[in-house]
């Protein structure tokens, strides 16, 4: 089945925690192994194998028949990701993209990428209440003056982080 445009997106948006791959693709327009990917990403190559699986799946990445096997996104592919990459930010092993009234945050460790759905509002909120504050707040702090979970304080904190309108020191965030 040939590549047909706007795939890529679409998988993304069922499995966001591709994009790490993606965006390391992107990067590095020449074809690499998949030992080599994970290298770069900081994971686990079985990791990097099943986001090629994903990949191969829609006809997004172009793969060598001899070993060791090496893949690179096609042209159409990477326009694409290219696209999706500019509304996104990257900061210590963390990314940020927004998706209409929610963001994505996707953090990369050695075993497996998470993601989590952030809601802008929420977002929002936690920055205002930083503001007004004018101080360094902890993310129990943000939670108990907003009435939100501190698990969704402390994430909303990071994706302030991330796209840098927050700074943070010692576990303390502030505007």
């Amino acid at each position: 089945m040939p590549y047909t445009r706007g795939s890529l997106g679409l998988l993304l948006a069922r499995k966001p925690w591709l994009l790490p791959a993606v965006i390391t693709m992107v990067k590095h327009p020449f074809a690499m192994t998949t030992s080599e990917i994970a290298e770069r990403l900081g994971v686990k190559s079985a990791l990097i194998k099943r986001a090629l699986w994903w990949l191969s799946k829609i006809d997004a990445v172009a793969c060598s028949e001899s070993i060791p096997r090496r893949c690179r996104l096609r042209e159409q592919a990477r326009r694409e990701a290219m696209g999706i990459l500019q509304s996104s930010f990257q900061r210590e092993g963390r990314l940020v993209l927004r998706q209409g009234r929610e963001y994505l945050l996707i953090a990369v460790k050695p075993t497996r990428i998470s993601v989590w759905t952030v809601p802008v509002e929420v977002v929002e909120r936690v920055y205002e209440a930083l503001r007004a504050g004018g101080g360094c707040f902890k993310p129990g702090d943000v939670a108990n003056a907003l009435g939100i979970p501190p698990r969704l304080a402390s994430l909303s904190l990071t994706v302030l982080y991330v796209v840098g309108r927050a700074s943070r020191r010692d576990g303390c965030y502030q505007v």
